[in-house]
């Protein structure tokens, strides 16, 4: 990808902090040292469904393969594991495709999820008593 489209206002990325300033060189304009996954590591981090047998599993971090179900007021209702598991995707954690236009949220992210679109998500909470699972992309 060029540099151009790689960063972008609202865009989510995946990183490893390859070098951090020692204690006494912390300050305002402390720099650290970034690195991108490559596309094959990120795909080696995708858990797959017969991965995820029990709900209890699912631990935040993980990355799934999703399939739109439903638009919702604030965000996606999505399915994952072969439909085994249901969870949300809120609209600020779509990304750039959630777009804040000044103080009101943009609509036009709706434009841009289909039913059955899949989309990667990263697992971020899961509540094992109310069977909620929510992700972001």
């Amino acid at each position: 990808e060029k540099a151009e489209h790689l960063l972008g206002e609202g865009r989510v990325l995946d990183f490893i902090v390859k070098s951090s300033p020692s204690k006494g060189q912390q300050g305002l304009n402390t720099i650290m040292k970034l690195g991108l996954q490559s596309r094959e590591t990120r795909s080696a981090q995708i858990t797959l469904p017969d991965q995820l047998p029990k709900l209890h599993s699912l631990q935040p971090g993980i990355l799934v393969h999703t399939s739109v179900e439903a638009l919702a007021k604030n965000g996606l209702c999505v399915a994952f594991a072969n439909g085994a598991y249901r969870g949300s995707i809120e609209g600020p954690h779509l990304g750039s495709f959630f777009p804040a236009t000044g103080r009101q949220e943009s609509a036009a992210w709706r434009d841009v999820f289909d039913k059955n679109r899949s989309v990667t998500a990263r697992i971020i909470a899961v509540d094992v008593a109310t069977k909620i699972v929510r992700l972001s992309l």
